[in-house]
């Protein structure tokens, strides 16, 4: 029971994250833009890997 709380507790994080991370994406039009502007907490090879 406590694994099933601790699944949907780490899949709601999951899910907060990407759209966050989907929210900073569409704020630009391009690429080179976005990589101007790397989400706090990602690193740029991180963010550079997303893009793809």
């Amino acid at each position: 029971m406590v694994n099933d709380e601790r699944k949907e507790c780490a899949n709601l994080m999951n899910r907060k994250l990407k759209s966050k991370l989907y929210e900073t994406y569409k704020k630009y039009k391009t690429d080179k833009e976005r990589m101007l502007h790397i989400p706090k907490g990602l690193s740029a090879e991180d963010w550079q890997q997303m893009l793809r």
